[in-house]
Protein backbone atom coordinates (compact mmCIF):
# COMPACT_ATOMS: atom_id res chain seq x y z
CA UNK A 1 0.00 0.00 0.00
CA UNK A 2 1.27 3.51 -0.88
CA UNK A 3 2.33 5.06 2.39
CA UNK A 4 0.30 8.06 3.09
CA UNK A 5 1.97 11.29 4.01
CA UNK A 6 -0.02 12.86 7.14
CA UNK A 7 -0.09 16.75 6.98
CA UNK A 8 1.04 17.77 9.95
CA UNK A 9 -0.87 20.94 11.74
CA UNK A 10 1.11 23.55 12.77
CA UNK A 11 0.08 22.85 16.04
CA UNK A 12 2.13 19.53 16.15
CA UNK A 13 5.22 21.50 14.10
CA UNK A 14 8.16 20.87 16.80
CA UNK A 15 8.91 24.47 18.11
CA UNK A 16 11.47 26.69 16.28
CA UNK A 17 14.74 26.89 18.15
CA UNK A 18 15.11 30.47 19.70
CA UNK A 19 18.13 31.86 19.94
CA UNK A 20 20.01 32.28 23.06
CA UNK A 21 19.78 35.54 24.37
CA UNK A 22 23.74 37.36 23.94
CA UNK A 23 25.25 37.74 26.63
CA UNK A 24 25.10 41.37 28.24
CA UNK A 25 28.02 43.78 26.41
CA UNK A 26 30.22 45.03 29.46
CA UNK A 27 29.66 48.44 30.33
CA UNK A 28 32.68 50.94 28.90
CA UNK A 29 34.96 51.80 31.28
CA UNK A 30 34.25 55.23 32.71
CA UNK A 31 36.61 57.92 31.81
CA UNK A 32 39.50 59.29 33.82
CA UNK A 33 38.29 62.72 35.33
CA UNK A 34 39.91 65.52 33.15
CA UNK A 35 43.49 66.27 34.85
CA UNK A 36 43.57 70.26 36.29
CA UNK A 37 45.29 72.31 33.93
CA UNK A 38 48.73 73.00 35.08
CA UNK A 39 48.98 76.82 36.17
CA UNK A 40 50.06 79.10 33.54
CA UNK A 41 53.86 79.40 33.00
CA UNK A 42 54.74 83.27 32.56
CA UNK A 43 57.26 83.67 29.50
CA UNK A 44 60.79 82.72 30.06
CA UNK A 45 62.57 86.24 31.09
CA UNK A 46 65.95 87.79 29.92
CA UNK A 47 67.95 86.53 32.65
CA UNK A 48 67.45 83.23 32.29
CA UNK A 49 68.95 83.54 28.57
CA UNK A 50 72.25 86.18 29.20
CA UNK A 51 74.69 86.27 31.48
CA UNK A 52 74.65 88.74 34.64
CA UNK A 53 75.25 92.20 34.10
CA UNK A 54 79.06 93.39 34.81
CA UNK A 55 79.24 94.42 38.74
CA UNK A 56 80.19 98.44 38.82
CA UNK A 57 83.47 99.39 39.40
CA UNK A 58 85.00 99.10 42.76
CA UNK A 59 84.53 102.60 44.73
CA UNK A 60 87.95 104.45 44.59
CA UNK A 61 89.82 103.93 47.76
CA UNK A 62 91.70 107.31 48.82
CA UNK A 63 95.31 107.63 50.10
CA UNK A 64 96.02 108.88 54.03
CA UNK A 65 95.75 112.28 53.48
CA UNK A 66 94.03 113.10 50.49
CA UNK A 67 93.71 116.50 50.10
CA UNK A 68 90.10 117.86 49.59
CA UNK A 69 87.48 117.74 46.58
CA UNK A 70 85.29 120.71 46.27
CA UNK A 71 82.26 120.59 44.12
CA UNK A 72 80.13 123.53 43.14
CA UNK A 73 76.71 123.68 42.33
CA UNK A 74 76.17 126.56 39.81
CA UNK A 75 77.99 129.89 41.13
CA UNK A 76 77.32 128.50 44.96
CA UNK A 77 80.59 127.64 47.30
CA UNK A 78 81.33 124.50 48.16
CA UNK A 79 80.94 125.21 52.18
CA UNK A 80 79.09 122.02 53.05
CA UNK A 81 81.18 119.23 54.17
CA UNK A 82 79.95 115.51 53.03
CA UNK A 83 80.38 112.57 55.14
CA UNK A 84 82.64 110.75 53.01
CA UNK A 85 86.55 109.16 53.21
CA UNK A 86 88.44 112.05 51.93
CA UNK A 87 87.33 116.11 52.52
CA UNK A 88 84.70 116.30 50.53
CA UNK A 89 82.27 119.66 49.96
CA UNK A 90 79.46 120.33 47.97
CA UNK A 91 77.15 123.93 47.58
CA UNK A 92 74.61 123.84 50.62
CA UNK A 93 72.12 124.24 47.76
CA UNK A 94 71.24 121.59 45.45
CA UNK A 95 67.79 122.48 44.10
CA UNK A 96 67.07 121.49 40.45
CA UNK A 97 66.29 118.41 38.40
CA UNK A 98 68.90 118.66 36.23
CA UNK A 99 72.21 119.60 38.64
CA UNK A 100 74.88 121.52 36.73
CA UNK A 101 78.32 122.84 38.26
CA UNK A 102 81.99 122.07 38.50
CA UNK A 103 84.81 120.19 40.56
CA UNK A 104 87.32 122.94 41.38
CA UNK A 105 90.12 120.54 42.16
CA UNK A 106 90.42 119.10 38.17
CA UNK A 107 88.33 122.21 36.79
CA UNK A 108 86.15 119.51 35.50
CA UNK A 109 82.11 120.73 34.49
CA UNK A 110 79.57 118.17 35.83
CA UNK A 111 75.80 117.39 35.31
CA UNK A 112 73.79 115.02 37.48
CA UNK A 113 70.26 114.16 37.82
CA UNK A 114 68.09 111.27 38.59
CA UNK A 115 65.73 112.41 35.58
CA UNK A 116 65.78 110.44 32.19
CA UNK A 117 66.99 111.08 28.60
CA UNK A 118 64.06 111.12 26.97
CA UNK A 119 62.65 114.10 28.48
CA UNK A 120 66.51 115.93 29.27
CA UNK A 121 68.43 115.36 26.33
CA UNK A 122 71.74 116.72 28.09
CA UNK A 123 72.02 113.64 29.74
CA UNK A 124 72.66 111.15 27.12
CA UNK A 125 75.72 109.87 27.78
CA UNK A 126 78.37 111.18 25.48
CA UNK A 127 81.52 109.49 27.33
CA UNK A 128 83.83 113.12 27.09
CA UNK A 129 86.50 112.47 29.75
CA UNK A 130 86.29 116.39 30.03
CA UNK A 131 83.03 116.14 31.58
CA UNK A 132 81.35 114.01 34.96
CA UNK A 133 77.91 112.61 34.31
CA UNK A 134 75.69 111.26 36.97
CA UNK A 135 72.86 109.84 36.04
CA UNK A 136 70.49 106.59 36.51
CA UNK A 137 72.74 104.88 34.07
CA UNK A 138 75.05 101.99 35.19
CA UNK A 139 77.55 103.32 32.51
CA UNK A 140 77.67 107.18 33.95
CA UNK A 141 80.81 108.09 35.78
CA UNK A 142 79.00 108.12 39.23
CA UNK A 143 75.45 106.23 38.92
CA UNK A 144 72.86 107.29 40.24
CA UNK A 145 70.38 104.72 40.80
CA UNK A 146 66.62 104.97 42.05
CA UNK A 147 67.13 102.15 44.23
CA UNK A 148 69.71 102.35 47.84
CA UNK A 149 69.85 100.59 50.88
CA UNK A 150 68.88 104.02 53.06
CA UNK A 151 65.81 104.32 51.25
CA UNK A 152 64.39 100.46 50.59
CA UNK A 153 63.60 96.88 52.24
CA UNK A 154 62.78 95.38 49.44
CA UNK A 155 62.21 91.86 50.79
CA UNK A 156 59.85 92.36 52.87
CA UNK A 157 56.93 89.97 53.39
CA UNK A 158 54.20 90.33 50.48
CA UNK A 159 50.70 90.44 50.76
CA UNK A 160 49.09 86.99 50.25
CA UNK A 161 46.41 86.83 47.31
CA UNK A 162 43.62 86.22 49.61
CA UNK A 163 44.10 89.38 51.80
CA UNK A 164 44.18 91.24 48.87
CA UNK A 165 41.24 93.28 49.30
CA UNK A 166 41.07 94.61 45.85
CA UNK A 167 41.52 91.88 43.37
CA UNK A 168 42.65 93.92 40.72
CA UNK A 169 45.29 96.38 39.26
CA UNK A 170 46.31 99.53 40.35
CA UNK A 171 47.71 102.65 37.71
CA UNK A 172 48.88 105.96 39.84
CA UNK A 173 50.55 108.53 37.86
CA UNK A 174 50.28 112.20 36.72
CA UNK A 175 51.89 112.56 33.55
CA UNK A 176 49.54 111.12 30.45
CA UNK A 177 51.68 112.65 28.07
CA UNK A 178 54.87 109.76 28.18
CA UNK A 179 57.80 109.29 25.91
CA UNK A 180 56.64 105.44 25.59
CA UNK A 181 52.96 105.62 25.44
CA UNK A 182 52.34 104.11 28.57
CA UNK A 183 48.71 105.71 28.59
CA UNK A 184 47.54 104.04 25.43
CA UNK A 185 48.90 100.88 27.27
CA UNK A 186 46.43 101.32 30.48
CA UNK A 187 43.86 101.93 28.35
CA UNK A 188 43.95 98.64 26.30
CA UNK A 189 44.58 96.80 29.30
CA UNK A 190 41.21 98.70 30.72
CA UNK A 191 39.27 96.98 28.08
CA UNK A 192 40.90 93.10 28.87
CA UNK A 193 41.18 93.14 32.80
CA UNK A 194 40.03 95.11 36.22
CA UNK A 195 42.27 98.11 36.20
CA UNK A 196 41.56 101.33 38.63
CA UNK A 197 43.41 104.35 38.22
CA UNK A 198 42.92 106.45 41.04
CA UNK A 199 45.34 110.06 39.59
CA UNK A 200 44.46 111.83 37.14
CA UNK A 201 45.80 110.29 34.20
CA UNK A 202 42.93 107.69 32.89
CA UNK A 203 41.37 108.51 36.29
CA UNK A 204 38.08 105.91 36.34
CA UNK A 205 37.94 105.21 40.04
CA UNK A 206 37.70 107.27 43.40
CA UNK A 207 39.42 104.61 46.60
CA UNK A 208 38.45 105.10 49.55
CA UNK A 209 42.09 106.21 50.94
CA UNK A 210 43.60 106.65 47.73
CA UNK A 211 44.91 109.94 48.79
CA UNK A 212 47.04 108.61 51.84
CA UNK A 213 49.93 106.48 52.08
CA UNK A 214 51.03 105.48 48.03
CA UNK A 215 52.30 102.01 50.15
CA UNK A 216 49.33 101.66 51.57
CA UNK A 217 47.02 102.31 48.92
CA UNK A 218 49.27 99.85 46.48
CA UNK A 219 49.19 97.33 49.25
CA UNK A 220 45.38 96.88 48.66
CA UNK A 221 45.96 95.49 45.11
CA UNK A 222 46.81 92.35 43.80
CA UNK A 223 48.91 94.49 40.86
CA UNK A 224 50.80 97.65 40.53
CA UNK A 225 51.28 98.76 36.95
CA UNK A 226 54.69 100.37 37.57
CA UNK A 227 54.75 102.17 34.32
CA UNK A 228 57.91 104.50 33.59
CA UNK A 229 57.33 107.13 31.62
CA UNK A 230 60.10 106.21 29.16
CA UNK A 231 61.50 103.45 27.95
CA UNK A 232 65.49 103.69 28.96
CA UNK A 233 68.29 101.41 29.99
CA UNK A 234 68.35 101.77 33.78
CA UNK A 235 65.71 104.33 34.14
CA UNK A 236 64.04 102.05 36.70
CA UNK A 237 62.64 104.57 39.07
CA UNK A 238 60.52 104.54 42.39
CA UNK A 239 57.68 102.69 40.89
CA UNK A 240 59.41 99.31 40.50
CA UNK A 241 62.21 99.87 44.20
CA UNK A 242 58.42 101.17 45.93
CA UNK A 243 56.07 98.31 44.38
CA UNK A 244 58.48 95.83 46.11
CA UNK A 245 59.18 97.47 48.91
CA UNK A 246 55.40 97.84 49.66
CA UNK A 247 55.67 93.51 48.93
CA UNK A 248 53.04 93.88 46.07
CA UNK A 249 53.43 92.51 42.34
CA UNK A 250 54.69 95.19 40.12
CA UNK A 251 53.71 94.70 36.18
CA UNK A 252 56.55 96.65 34.54
CA UNK A 253 56.98 98.68 31.82
CA UNK A 254 59.78 100.78 31.09
CA UNK A 255 63.53 100.08 31.01
CA UNK A 256 64.30 97.01 28.60
CA UNK A 257 67.11 96.02 30.50
CA UNK A 258 65.14 95.96 33.86
CA UNK A 259 66.39 92.04 33.91
CA UNK A 260 69.94 93.70 35.33
CA UNK A 261 68.28 95.35 38.35
CA UNK A 262 65.01 93.52 38.99
CA UNK A 263 65.55 90.68 41.65
CA UNK A 264 64.82 87.66 39.56
CA UNK A 265 61.16 86.40 39.28
CA UNK A 266 60.21 89.35 41.15
CA UNK A 267 58.00 91.27 37.90
CA UNK A 268 55.95 90.79 35.13
CA UNK A 269 57.46 92.23 32.61
CA UNK A 270 55.32 93.99 29.74
CA UNK A 271 58.13 93.46 27.33
CA UNK A 272 58.46 89.54 27.52
CA UNK A 273 55.15 89.45 26.02
CA UNK A 274 53.95 89.12 22.51
CA UNK A 275 51.01 91.29 22.56
CA UNK A 276 48.52 93.43 25.25
CA UNK A 277 45.84 90.69 24.75
CA UNK A 278 48.99 88.01 25.83
CA UNK A 279 49.75 90.28 29.01
CA UNK A 280 46.44 90.75 29.90
CA UNK A 281 45.43 86.90 29.82
CA UNK A 282 48.63 86.09 31.63
CA UNK A 283 47.43 89.36 34.66
CA UNK A 284 43.94 87.39 34.66
CA UNK A 285 45.96 83.82 34.94
CA UNK A 286 47.69 85.11 38.59
CA UNK A 287 44.72 87.02 39.87
CA UNK A 288 42.61 83.72 39.45
CA UNK A 289 45.67 81.17 40.67
CA UNK A 290 47.30 82.00 43.67
CA UNK A 291 49.87 79.41 42.89
CA UNK A 292 50.98 81.26 40.01
CA UNK A 293 50.61 84.91 42.59
CA UNK A 294 52.90 83.17 44.74
CA UNK A 295 55.58 82.27 42.57
CA UNK A 296 56.38 85.55 42.20
CA UNK A 297 57.28 86.49 45.50
CA UNK A 298 59.28 83.49 46.40
CA UNK A 299 62.16 85.23 45.52
CA UNK A 300 61.71 87.15 48.91
CA UNK A 301 62.57 84.25 51.06
CA UNK A 302 65.76 82.81 49.54
CA UNK A 303 69.64 85.35 49.22
CA UNK A 304 69.64 87.81 46.13
CA UNK A 305 71.72 87.06 43.68
CA UNK A 306 75.37 87.73 44.34
CA UNK A 307 75.38 90.03 41.10
CA UNK A 308 72.28 91.73 42.01
CA UNK A 309 74.16 92.58 45.91
CA UNK A 310 77.54 93.50 43.87
CA UNK A 311 75.74 95.59 41.75
CA UNK A 312 73.84 97.83 44.17
CA UNK A 313 77.01 98.09 46.30
CA UNK A 314 78.14 101.14 45.71
CA UNK A 315 74.11 102.39 46.95
CA UNK A 316 75.76 102.02 50.49
CA UNK A 317 78.14 105.05 49.70
CA UNK A 318 76.25 108.44 48.99
CA UNK A 319 76.03 109.52 45.47
CA UNK A 320 78.23 113.11 47.01
CA UNK A 321 80.97 110.55 48.75
CA UNK A 322 81.21 109.04 45.17
CA UNK A 323 81.47 112.16 43.47
CA UNK A 324 84.03 113.00 45.33
CA UNK A 325 85.76 109.76 45.51
CA UNK A 326 85.93 109.88 41.28
CA UNK A 327 87.09 113.34 41.60
CA UNK A 328 90.01 111.80 43.40
CA UNK A 329 90.84 108.84 40.93
CA UNK A 330 90.86 111.58 37.99
CA UNK A 331 92.56 113.47 40.28
CA UNK A 332 95.61 111.21 40.42
CA UNK A 333 95.01 110.13 36.77
CA UNK A 334 95.76 113.05 35.80
CA UNK A 335 99.01 113.83 37.69
CA UNK A 336 100.53 110.67 36.79
CA UNK A 337 100.27 111.59 32.62
CA UNK A 338 101.81 114.87 33.42
CA UNK A 339 98.79 117.22 32.97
Amino acid sequence: AQARQVERSPQDKPPARVAAPAPPKPAPPKPAPPKAPAPPKAPAPPEAKAAPPPAPKPLHKPKPGAAAIHVRVGSHQATRRVACDLPCFWSPSRSGVVLRGTIEEIDTPFVASMEGEQYYASLKLTHDPNVMMSTTSFDSDVPLPYFSYAEYVIQKPHVKLRDVERKKAVFVARNCASRNNREGLVRSLMELLPVESVSSCLHNADVPGSRGSKVDLVRRYALYLAFENQNVDDYVTEKLWGALDAGVLPVYYGAPNVWQNAPPGSIVNVLDFPSTEALAAHLRAILANETLYESYHAWRYRPLPAWWVARFEITRTHSECRTCLWADARREQLRLAGA
